[in-house]
């Protein structure tokens, strides 16, 4: 198996394409359609990396990735924050929250690849 992708978004049709691309790509893809289920899938299942939505019904991806850091197992995760907004403040915002990289959507499939490689490999 491929280095696991936790994939956090709650749009059903971007977690379904990224899941299928990835594992195509040799990766081991989960998926999560919300902060708190997410946030119980990083800490069992200890991803090499997280795409992490902005926007979700329970909590902001801001708040996910917060609480990432804080943990002692999870602290040093990469995540890539995921959405549709495209805005200087959000990339600034994930960046300074500690994340490695930001996709904006819509997004194209092989600069996602591109950023997973450079962050993970």
């Amino acid at each position: 198996m491929g280095k696991k992708i936790l994939i956090i978004d709650d749009d059903r049709s971007i977690c379904s394409l990224l899941s299928h691309l990835l594992d195509n790509k040799g990766y081991d893809t989960a998926v999560s359609h919300s902060a708190t289920d997410g946030l119980k899938k990083i800490k069992s299942e200890l991803p090499h990396l997280v795409i992490l939505d902005v926007m979700l019904p329970d909590l902001l991806g801001w708040d996910v990735l917060k609480t990432m850091r804080q943990g002692d197992t999870t602290k040093d995760i990469p995540v890539l924050m995921c959405t549709e907004k495209n805005l200087m403040d959000d990339v600034e915002k994930a960046m300074e929250s500690g994340a490695q990289g930001y996709i904006t959507k819509p997004f194209e499939i092989d600069r996602v690849i591109e950023k997973i490689s450079r962050t993970i490999g």
